[in-house]
């Protein structure tokens, strides 16, 4: 694909700038965690009134239909203030589970609830303290009317506390080989058991519990044959949306650090001239760079679902982390020892980026998976 972003495009991203950095700036994040929440229903419905949570819908449901690329913009443009939303949980992971799955009855119901703001959804997929997986032991029992009984454990689950709704990860019989189910879960059902998570990034998380929880057979988003690649297109698209986020908080800590460069001085110089220090912020600014490309490219391959996508994925989040790494790491370097403290936002950047390094998959995780599909 040619790596440039269309005229609306770069309207949207323009507009998204323009808006969280007025609405959202870091400091709301701040007022937010000190007031021990973690989100604010304020800002998602002036969200949904400017079509964000529409943007991934097709207009048959009352959607925008303008695609995930648009999507991954405004994402970016939300990382680069923190913003504390379901943003990625609802209208881009959750969304795209609806617009994968084989249940039109789901879509029907819940797109236009979602377009709306009036409807979360979170995506329960991790069982272990990392991500795989290949490893999901939650039971999908067939009930014999085409539904399932769920049974089993998800952790860490991003958006969970406020969902109403959740896709979750299962294994027909819990049989480790045994098809994936791709179930859709009312969050007050019978038998689901939710307990907030704290993190060092002061967000949502959820772990859940489920317990003979019913599934209807409309409910079913993905079984049988074709569920393996229906979970690892959503898989892949989660991973990719998440690189969106973590390059927002690496390209804003990045012009932080630039900016403090210019105004601390050192020796009756501003630290940026010596010579060691624009060594170091050229090497971030070009990674960076690199960076946005991947993630360009790997928006476009979601968003046509083209063949490729998972390798396209696995290098938008590995190199995700990697930046991200390096950049917030920098940035507290640079900064020195105020760098460490809550006076600044840089390590706000850096707490948020270290649970999103891990979130659908680690670094190690993820340059494995690249490797084995480039044939190593």
């Amino acid at each position: 694909m040619a790596l440039v972003l269309t005229d609306d495009q770069k309207m949207l991203q323009d507009a998204a700038r323009d808006f969280i950095a007025d609405a959202s700036p870091v400091d709301e994040f701040r007022k937010l965690r000190e007031a021990g929440k973690t989100r604010d229903p304020e800002l998602w419905r002036q969200m949904a009134e400017l079509g964000w949570s529409a943007v991934n819908i097709a207009e048959k449901y009352e959607g925008l239909q303008f695609g995930l690329t648009g999507l991954g913009l405004i994402v970016i443009e939300a990382g680069r203030h923190l913003v504390a939303s379901p943003l990625s949980s609802t209208a881009a992971i959750g969304v795209s589970a609806l617009n994968l799955g084989t249940s039109e009855d789901a879509r029907q119901r819940l797109l236009p609830e979602i377009a709306a703001g009036q409807t979360l959804v979170a995506f329960a997929v991790d069982e272990l303290n990392h991500h795989d997986p290949q490893y999901t032991s939650t039971r999908a029992k067939p009930d014999g009317s085409g539904g399932y009984l769920l049974d089993g454990r998800k952790v860490f689950v991003s958006g969970g506390g406020h969902a109403d709704h959740y896709v979750v990860l299962a294994r027909e019989n819990g049989e480790p080989d045994g098809d994936f189910v791709l179930a859709l879960v009312d969050a007050g059902a019978k038998g689901v058991d939710k307990t907030k998570v704290q993190l060092i990034d002061s967000r949502d998380y959820a772990n859940l519990d489920f317990s003979e929880v019913a599934v209807s057979k409309d409910a079913v988003l993905a079984d049988g044959s074709e569920a393996g690649a229906i979970v690892e297109t959503l898989i892949d698209i989660a991973a990719i949306v998440t690189a969106c986020e973590l390059y927002g908080c690496a390209l804003q800590s990045f012009e932080d650090t630039v900016r403090y460069l210019t105004e601390r001085k050192q020796f009756g110089r501003a630290i940026g001239s010596f010579q060691a220090l624009q060594h170091r912020a050229a090497h971030a600014f070009c990674q960076l760079q690199l960076l946005y490309s991947v993630i360009l490219d790997a928006l476009d391959a979601a968003e046509t679902i083209r063949p490729g996508l998972a390798l396209a994925a696995s290098h938008a989040k590995a190199l995700a982390n990697d930046t991200t790494d390096l950049v917030t790491n920098e940035a507290i370097q640079m900064h020195g020892g105020i760098g460490v403290t809550d006076e600044l936002n840089i390590g706000l950047y850096l707490k948020r980026a270290r649970v999103l390094r891990n979130l659908f998959g680690n670094t190690s995780y993820h340059w494995r998976r690249f490797a084995r599909l480039s044939g190593y």
